[in-house]
């Protein structure tokens, strides 16, 4: 796992994408990470999934440095839904920046694992929202892709939902 973080973090350093919410361009990204949950909340799937649910558990794989999640958490909370976040990723840089600016964000502890996406079964915690956002699909070729969503739906709760959006690569496609 070591040697995909390092190859992570290499890729990272070359090819610029804006992933740090701490940067003017990363933040605009947060935001309108922000607006696109806003409509996603209100599809009838969505809408059945978080009605009458105490909590709900979100699980953020491929997370960077988190601006998905807490962009999705932000949205719910003002809608006064109890929220639990977890972020995973390889790269343990990437989650202690996602744990510090998220909490600055959402005023909220989030739950930080490093964890290959392929493997989220092992955590042994299900998930009412999995999520993958951003420049993460690129990072697997079609077989790894097939082991990270059967990973991703042994942890999702059976009316659960998995979200991928890749909205941000659309012009450079």
């Amino acid at each position: 796992m070591k040697k995909h973080d390092n190859l992570l973090k290499s890729f990272y350093n070359v090819f610029s994408f804006p992933e740090d919410p701490r940067t003017e361009e990363g933040f605009k990204r947060y935001e309108k990470a922000v607006r696109r949950f806003q409509i996603l909340i209100e599809h009838e799937w969505f809408k059945a999934l978080i009605q009458n649910k105490p909590q709900i558990h979100i699980l953020e794989i491929c997370s960077g440095m988190g601006i998905g999640g807490v962009a999705l958490v932000k949205v719910l909370s003002e809608k006064n839904i109890n929220i639990n976040l977890t972020l995973t990723d390889l790269r343990e840089n990437a989650l202690k920046i996602a744990k510090e600016w998220g909490y600055k964000e959402l005023k909220k502890d989030i739950c930080v694992i490093k964890v290959d996406a392929r493997k989220t079964h092992t955590l042994e915690t299900k998930a009412d929202i999995i999520l993958m956002c951003g420049l993460s699909a690129p990072h697997f070729n079609p077989w790894d892709m097939v082991r990270l969503l059967a990973s991703a739906s042994e942890t999702l709760l059976n009316d659960g939902l998995m979200i991928m959006e890749e909205s941000d690569r659309i012009y450079r496609i």
